[in-house]
């Protein structure tokens, strides 16, 4: 099982390969249905995306001006806030 911490101060132990969007669905499948985004350690990213251990995560809604702002695609795929100035996965480490 994998930690992962929410904005509240609470966190949920999840297996390995969860993602933000299983989070939420063990939460709410009222938030999951609202979930547009998430952001991981501080980077917006795709709730697809799984989570490493000892994420911090805050789900992003239609409610969070995060949640709506139009991400950026890499070459390699992945998906990330705009104003991130490195692809998470293939030119940061700092993810981890």
């Amino acid at each position: 099982m994998i930690k992962v911490f929410l904005p509240d101060g609470s966190s949920r132990m999840v297996p390995p390969g969860s993602t933000s969007m299983d989070v939420a669905r063990n939460i709410s499948e009222g938030l999951a249905r609202n979930v547009l985004a998430a952001k991981v350690n501080n980077l917006v990213v795709d709730a697809e995306r799984s989570l490493p251990d000892g994420a911090h995560l805050q789900l992003l809604t239609w409610n969070d001006e995060e949640g709506t702002e139009k991400p950026a695609k890499c070459k390699c795929g992945v998906t990330f806030k705009t104003d991130t100035p490195l692809c998470p996965i293939c030119c940061a480490k700092e993810f981890k």
